[in-house]
């Protein structure tokens, strides 16, 4: 333990105690390093944005990946897993979907609305996407 790590105590079942025992032998290390690895893990699908929904809507895509992944080869890797991947993330987003017409009226004073001559809308938001996608944009 580091001088700048703090310990602390955890009340769990005897259930998950023994799990975790299990698990620390088999990745050969104490269970207290095992719990901490898993705790810091915990954190992973925690993306960083100020909007709670787009934090919870990235943190189920990449729940989605990593679930997939443990069934099929990486969705990057092969195009049954692409599919797949590309499904159940359009099911997930579509769980967002907000209610009434869509609005394609940019934010105002947004820089994606320098990029092209013509006012950004959904229909021309695809060059958008592929130009920032490409590094050609910085926006």
């Amino acid at each position: 333990m580091a001088k700048s790590d703090v310990q602390t105590s955890l009340r769990l079942s005897e259930e998950l105690r023994d799990r975790l025992a299990t698990a620390a032998v088999d990745n050969r290390h104490g269970i207290g390093e095992d719990m901490r690895q898993r705790l810091e893990a915990s954190f992973k699908f925690e993306p960083n944005s100020d909007d709670p929904k787009m934090r919870e809507l990235l943190a189920g895509v990449a729940r989605m990946a990593e679930f997939l992944a443990r069934y099929y080869p990486q969705w990057h890797t092969e195009g049954f897993s692409l599919n797949a991947f590309k499904y159940a993330t359009d099911k997930l987003i579509g769980l967002y979907q907000p209610k009434g017409e869509p609005d394609d009226k940019p934010i105002a004073g947004a820089p994606a609305n320098g990029l092209f001559d013509e006012e950004l809308t959904a229909d021309n938001w695809e060059r958008c996407w592929s130009a920032w996608l490409s590094g050609k944009w910085k926006g």
